[in-house]
C-alpha cells in the first residue's frame, strides 16, 4: 500500500493501521506516493469511485503510467476488458 502520509509504501498491517490513522490529518504526499509505486514496478493506476481526478493527476506527474478508472458497471467492465488485452501489456 503506498501511504499518503509518507509518500512511501508499507507492507505490514501494522504499519498500514498507522498510516491509515495518521492519514486522517497529515497532508497527502501523491507525488511521493506515484513515484515509489512506479518505482516499485506499478504501470498501470486503477482509480475507484466517481471522478478521474488521480487519473488526471498522474498524467502529469508521470505521463508515460497507464490509467484506469472503475465508477460504475460500463467503466469496471471497460477496466476489466483492459486488464485483459494486450493494451496494459504494452504488447
Amino acid at each position: 500500500m503506498a501511504a499518503n502520509v509518507t509518500g512511501g509504501l508499507v507492507t505490514t498491517a501494522a504499519a498500514a493501521g498507522d498510516a491509515l490513522i495518521r492519514q486522517v490529518t497529515g497532508a497527502v504526499r501523491w507525488v511521493d506516493c506515484v513515484h515509489a509505486l512506479a518505482a516499485a514496478g506499478a504501470n498501470v493506476f486503477i482509480e475507484a469511485g466517481p471522478g478521474k481526478v488521480l487519473c488526471g493527476l498522474l498524467a502529469q506527474i508521470d505521463p508515460t503510467q497507464k490509467s484506469l478508472n472503475v465508477e460504475d458497471a460500463a467503466s469496471l467492465e471497460k477496466t476489466l476488458a483492459a486488464l485483459a488485452g494486450d493494451e496494459v501489456r504494452g504488447e
